[in-house]
């Protein structure tokens, strides 16, 4: 009586990578009348080694067993990769800054892998967190997670990646209006240049090229002389690449204050020169009316016209002025002037010359009468 032939063949086994083995099974065929797997004796083991790959599944024992003829085959153990999730970090940069990343900007999900493994560094890369010019705004997926992974063993793992947002934020720009000066009279134009305004926070590489100024008392006939705070507006500041020449509204990339800027309306110069007068003693004289005077400028802004005109003059007042010339003495105080703001220019007066001549006088012998002897 021949022994019969029977197998014993290792079952195949799947492990995640990091987990215990499972327990090692081996299925017996070629048994006959009934007899249990437990006529036949063996061990099974496998190939040593714990990274995701496939290993032997190896039973073994005497090939003579009772009855039978054992022939034993190998089954396989497959490790699989253990899977996670990478998600690199959403991430902000300032307009006009470039963004850099170590490595560590990432997610690990789920956050604890086998063995006590953890990962060290992942490559993180994002063109538009690199490039200072990019827009203000938010770029879903910009930043990029992998392939390099450093700290495990990246063979042992199934690797999902996953982006992040990366936000770009309007840094501060400040855009003063700067302080002007104009004449009573004029206007003031601006056509806004850069050298009429002052600028704080424009990223490297850029310049503001131009704004929108503009101003109610600009007009020259729109206000008195004085200073006014707050009176120049502002607003439109345009930003030029300096490389590429390109232009922008500040807005788009920049968060903008814009700030007022002071005017300053002077005096316009009017000189007021008194013409030489003559007086003659005893006499009390006035000066006034506009032939008394030479206007430089004759003409007025707006309009405007000197309608009366008195000037001082103490020794003309005076009866008692002795005879002779007096230097400077045809306006010497202040002229009483009509038919201007006087607050709006500044007014020179330019004496004259006072002549007192004598008066005439007539002396006459009185007549006399009297007696002979």
């Amino acid at each position: 009586v021949n022994r019969a032939e029977a197998t014993v063949t290792a079952d195949g086994k799947t492990k995640v990578y990091g987990d215990a083995d499972p327990e090692l099974t081996a299925t017996a065929a070629g048994l006959v009348n009934n007899d249990a797997a437990s006529v036949l004796s063996y061990t099974i083991s496998r190939t040593d080694g714990e990274n995701a790959g496939d290993y032997a599944i190896t039973p073994s024992g005497a090939a003579v067993q009772g009855n039978y003829s054992v022939t034993f085959e190998n089954g396989t153990l497959a490790i699989t990769p253990f899977e996670i999730e990478i998600t690199a970090n959403d991430a902000t940069k300032t307009y006009g800054e470039a963004l850099s990343f170590d490595g560590t900007e990432f997610t690990v999900t789920p956050a604890t892998l086998p063995n006590g493994e953890s990962i060290a560094t992942v490559s993180i890369a994002s063109a538009e967190a690199a490039d200072a010019a990019t827009a203000a705004g938010e770029y879903a997926d910009a930043i990029a997670a992998g392939p390099d992974v450093t700290g495990i063993d990246a063979a042992n793992y199934s690797i999902t990646f996953h982006p992040g947002k990366l936000t770009v934020a309007k840094p501060g720009l400040t855009v003063k209006a700067k302080d002007r000066t104009k004449t009573y009279g004029n206007t003031l134009t601006f056509p806004g240049l850069p050298n009429e305004i002052e600028v704080e926070g424009v990223a490297s590489g850029e310049r503001v090229v131009r704004a929108t100024l503009s101003s109610a008392k600009a007009a020259a006939a729109a206000t008195a002389a004085g200073e006014y705070e707050n009176e120049i507006e502002v607003s439109g500041a345009v930003v030029s690449n300096l490389v590429t020449g390109a232009t922008f509204d500040a807005g788009e990339n920049y968060s903008v204050a814009y700030v007022k800027g002071k005017l300053t309306v002077g005096r316009r110069a009017l000189e007021i020169t008194a013409h030489d007068q003559e007086k003659t003693y005893g006499e009390a004289k006035s000066f006034a009316g506009l032939s008394c005077v030479t206007l430089n400028p004759a003409t007025l802004p707006n309009g405007e016209a000197i309608t009366s005109i008195v000037l001082p003059s103490a020794k003309a007042a005076d009866p008692a002025t002795a005879a002779g010339e007096y230097e400077n003495a045809v306006g010497d105080g202040e002229a009483a002037i009509g038919g201007i703001d006087t607050a709006n220019y500044a007014i020179t007066l330019v004496p004259g010359k006072l002549t007192v001549n004598r008066a005439e006088a007539t002396v006459t012998a009185d007549g006399k009468t009297k007696v002979y002897g």
